[in-house]
């Protein structure tokens, strides 16, 4: 089926198989087209335009199991929301490197009435306030993200609507997040002109560059074995390690430019 969405100003995507493979125009004749409707459709040609399709199916992978998360623990996606909600947990997973089911259940304001607040990291000494967008933000919503964190600090209780859920995050976790801490606000989104401000595309990048290559303490690591062997001893056996070195810098490139 023909399909386009609009990409920016002047350039649209188009397919002609479901979004399998994505084309960018200018100009083509919409008569033989019909408008994409579907927002995940809409987030998956975007997504497969800005990073390769082979990178994409990764990426889309990890939401969906993020989606199955979060339904078995009664909070079901909006029926096609563009992965918006999946993709803050993702996105909070890969800056501080945490489980999925860990950073649902610990640090993501869970509901609709969140106060501007998606997400609330914290360490000994410092808390991190997030909102976090697929596209752009409201600048305003940043200042009443740190405002609502103040006057809970301060009174234990937000005053306004739609802060119901934040105020019982916040309760549940009085004693990770009370106390003398410095106070971070950090956004992802495409328009944030905060200098803790992380685009989409960071979060991609930072997921292929480290969440998949091993690391000591990664929660998301891909764990591989390099087999050992004293050269000196068994010479023959210096060609088959070499060959198995190579094999991970071929595996590296391709992460790197698909």
């Amino acid at each position: 089926m023909k399909k386009y969405i609009r990409y920016s100003n002047n350039k649209y995507l188009v397919t002609e198989n479901n979004w399998e493979n994505v084309v960018s125009k200018t100009e083509f004749n919409l008569s033989d087209y019909s408008l994409e409707n579907d927002q995940d459709n809409v987030y998956k040609a975007k997504l497969i335009y800005e990073i390769g399709k082979a990178k994409s199916m990764l990426i889309l992978n990890e939401l969906q199991k993020i989606r199955e998360l979060l339904e078995k623990k009664g909070f079901p996606s909006p029926t096609s929301d563009g992965f918006g909600n999946a993709f803050e947990v993702f996105a909070l997973s890969v800056i501080h490197n945490l489980d999925y089911d860990e950073c649902i259940t610990n640090h993501i304001v869970l509901g609709s009435n969140d106060g501007k607040t998606d997400a609330v990291y914290w360490t000994s000494n410092e808390v991190y306030l997030y909102q976090i967008k697929l596209n752009d933000l409201i600048e305003t919503d940043l200042d009443i993200m740190r405002s609502n964190y103040g006057h809970f600090i301060n009174t234990g209780d937000i005053p306004g609507q739609d802060v119901s859920d934040l105020k019982n995050f916040y309760i549940k976790n009085k004693l990770n997040i009370s106390g003398v801490k410095k106070i971070e606000v950090c956004s992802v989104s495409k328009n944030g002109r905060n200098k803790k401000n992380r685009k989409p595309l960071d979060i991609y990048r930072e997921y292929f560059e480290f969440q998949i290559l091993p690391q000591e303490k990664n929660s998301l690591n891909l764990e591989l074995y390099i087999p050992s062997v004293n050269e000196e001893d068994y010479p023959e056996r210096r060609l088959n390690n070499m060959a198995y070195i190579k094999g991970l810098e071929y595996f590296f490139s391709w992460v790197r430019e698909n």
